[in-house]
C-alpha cells in the first residue's frame, strides 16, 4: 500500500469535537464498534441514520473522505420539510461501506470517529443529534420506500383527543429510548415496522453534574473531560420474539402511542432543562430529582395542567417541576432536601395552585417562577407583619 501522506492522514480521522480520547476510552469505543460490527454480520442491511445531511459534521467529513458513497444516501421525503430537505432525516448504507473503502482497519478506525461523535451529541442532550444511530434490516427487505413510508405515519401521531396531529422523533435517540420501556410487544413491532432493530447510543436521563457542564458562547454544553468518564452502552431496540417484519401491522402505525405516551414524550425537554438549570446553579447530585423523581413529576404536572389550565410552554414546565422540587427554597436550591418539597393536594399548596394558576391566566407573560415567588412572598408578609407588630402592654 502506497504511504498518505499527513493532510491524508489527518482526512482520515474525525476529532471528535476536538476532544482526545484517552486509551481506556478509546478501547472501549472499539469494543461498541466491534459488537454493531457483529450485527451487522446477521442482517444484510445497516443504515446510518443522520438527523439531516446539512451541518452534520459526521456528514461533512463523509462528504469530503468518500464522495461516491455519501452520494449513496436516501432522504426522507417528508412534505413538512419541502425546501428543506437537507434538515430532514437520512439514511446512509453502511453494509456497502467496503466497496468504497476497502482498508479494514481503516474502516475500524472511522467507524470508531464517527461512534465518539455520537456520544458526545447524546451528552449534550439539548442540541441536535447529529448521527442517532444504526437501523438494521432482515433479510427479504428489498427497499427503503416501505421504510420511509412508515416513518412518515410514525412521525405524525393522532393526538389524545384525536384532533390534529403530534409529531414523533422516533429516529432521535432521546425520544425512541424514553418511550420504548413502555411500548408493549405489539407496538414495539408497529414502530419498527420493516426493520429488524434500531441500534443507539443511550442518551443520558438522570441528573446533571454542575462539572458536566462548560461555556461555549451563548450556549452550555458538557465539559468534555468530564462526561468522557462515562463510558457509553448501546440501547438496542429489536423486533419482539415471533415477530416477523413482513407481517401486518398490529396496532395503526399512526395511532401507536397512547396519551400517557405522547405526553411522556412532550415532558423531556422541560425535564432535561430543568437538570440543566440545576446544573449551572451547581446543585449537587444527591439534592437533584433522580430519573425515577423526575418521572413521576411529570406525570403529576399533567394531573395538575388538567385540573389548572393555563398557557403553556417547555420553560413553564420547567419552572414547574423546578418549583415543586425545591418549594420555599427555590432562591436556595443548595439548600433542598434531595425530596419533592410541593404536594399540591395538600395545604397551604392546593390553595397557592389556584392562586398561581390564575396568575398564569391573568398575566401569562410573566414566569411560572415569578408568579409562584410573588405568592409564597404575599403568603408571608402577614407572618412577617404580626412578628414585628408592637406586642399590646
Amino acid at each position: 500500500m502506497s504511504p498518505v501522506s499527513d493532510q491524508q492522514a489527518a482526512r482520515r480521522h474525525i476529532d471528535a469535537w476536538n476532544v482526545g480520547l484517552n486509551a481506556a476510552q478509546d478501547q472501549h469505543i472499539t469494543l461498541l464498534g466491534q459488537a454493531l460490527q457483529q450485527a451487522l454480520s446477521t442482517e444484510p442491511q445497516a443504515w446510518l441514520v443522520f438527523d439531516g445531511w446539512e451541518d452534520s459534521p459526521a456528514a461533512a467529513w463523509l462528504q469530503a473522505a468518500y464522495p461516491a458513497w455519501a452520494e449513496e444516501r436516501r432522504t426522507l421525503a417528508d412534505p413538512a420539510l419541502r425546501g428543506l430537505e437537507g434538515m430532514a432525516p437520512c439514511l446512509l448504507p453502511l453494509h456497502r461501506w467496503a466497496e468504497h473503502e476497502a482498508d479494514a482497519q481503516r474502516r475500524e478506525h472511522t467507524l470508531r470517529d464517527l461512534l465518539a461523535l455520537m456520544w458526545l451529541d447524546t451528552q449534550r442532550r439539548l442540541v441536535r443529534q447529529h448521527l442517532c444511530g444504526v437501523v438494521l434490516m432482515p433479510a427479504g427487505a428489498q427497499d427503503l420506500e416501505a421504510l420511509f413510508d412508515h416513518w412518515l405515519l410514525l412521525g405524525r401521531q393522532v393526538a389524545p383527543d384525536g384532533q390534529g396531529r403530534v409529531p414523533f422523533r422516533h429516529f432521535d435517540p432521546r425520544s425512541l429510548q424514553r418511550v420504548w420501556p413502555s411500548l408493549s410487544a405489539a407496538q414495539r413491532a408497529t414502530l419498527l415496522g420493516p426493520a429488524h432493530s434500531v441500534w443507539q447510543l443511550q442518551a443520558p436521563w438522570g441528573p446533571w453534574a454542575a462539572a458536566d457542564l462548560e461555556k461555549d458562547g451563548d450556549h452550555y454544553l458538557p465539559d468534555p473531560e468530564s462526561l468522557l468518564g462515562t463510558p457509553p452502552q448501546w440501547h438496542v431496540a429489536q423486533r419482539p420474539t415471533g415477530t416477523d417484519g413482513a407481517a401486518p401491522a398490529p396496532v395503526a402505525v399512526h395511532r401507536l402511542l397512547g396519551a400517557a405516551q405522547i405526553q411522556l414524550l412532550a415532558n423531556l425537554p422541560a425535564a432535561q432543562m430543568c437538570w440543566q438549570t440545576m446544573a449551572l446553579l451547581a446543585v449537587p447530585v444527591p439534592l437533584q430529582p433522580s430519573a425515577a423523581a423526575m418521572r413521576n413529576m411529570c406525570d403529576l404536572m399533567q394531573a395538575w395542567r388538567n385540573q389548572h389550565p393555563t398557557p403553556w410552554s417547555d420553560t413553564h414546565a420547567r419552572d414547574w417541576l423546578w418549583c415543586t422540587w425545591f418549594g420555599a427554597d427555590i432562591r436556595h436550591p443548595a439548600r433542598g432536601s434531595g425530596e419533592q418539597a410541593v404536594h399540591w393536594g395538600q395545604a397551604p399548596w392546593s390553595a397557592r395552585a389556584v392562586k398561581l394558576a390564575q396568575a398564569l391566566n391573568d398575566e401569562p407573560g410573566l414566569s411560572l417562577r415569578q408568579h409562584f415567588e410573588d405568592i409564597l412572598n404575599a403568603d408571608a408578609a402577614p407572618n412577617r407583619a404580626s412578628a414585628t407588630a408592637p406586642s399590646a402592654v
